[in-house]
């Protein structure tokens, strides 16, 4: 999954009923996120991607939330910069990691998308959770201007948890800030 954001020419971007469909079904502003697992390509080689969203409505005290998905022009939108970017970017700088990380601590680990990145990945690890080394797959290292260090992990297959630790300072949720 890869998130692409809004990028319009006129500053909006519309979502189909289904590609080369007439019938719109919501029209959003240049900037909205959407998560995207797939495409397809037309009879006419134009890039089409499905997405998802919702309305929120308040029934009977509780929030509801109505789903429904529709199909975006790909040259509408934009990659955000994620893991694959970063790794894209940076792939010779890359090298495996000899270290080991403390397996105590992997629930209070912050899971970065990437090094330098402001957000971080959301992780189900629990507390107490029996995880032993063969659990924990550490791909890589990579090294920052600062000579900072930063391992990628993946928690029980990437299931639990998946992103870049700061190894400075892995517990800290501002980490990406202190470089």
């Amino acid at each position: 999954m890869r998130v692409y954001a809004a990028n319009g020419e006129d500053g909006t971007i519309t979502m189909w009923y289904r590609p080369n469909s007439i019938r719109k079904i919501a029209v959003y502003e240049n900037g909205t996120e959407f998560d995207t697992v797939w495409m397809y390509t037309d009879e006419n080689g134009i890039i089409w991607t499905p997405v998802e969203d919702y309305v929120e409505a308040t029934v009977k005290g509780e929030i509801a939330r109505e789903y429904f998905s529709g199909w975006v022009l790909l040259s509408e939108l934009r990659l955000v910069y994620d893991h694959i970017s970063f790794i894209e970017e940076h792939e010779k700088e890359l090298k495996p990691y000899d270290g080991t990380i403390d397996l105590d601590y992997l629930d209070k680990y912050v899971y970065w998308q990437y090094p330098g990145s402001k957000k971080a990945n959301e992780t189900w690890i629990e507390f107490n959770m029996p995880y032993n080394a063969e659990d924990v797959n550490i791909k890589y290292e990579y090294v920052d201007e600062n000579n900072n260090s930063w391992v990628y992990a993946e928690v029980y297959f990437g299931k639990a948890g998946k992103g870049w630790i700061f190894l400075n300072d892995p517990t800290n949720p501002n980490s990406a800030e202190l470089k």
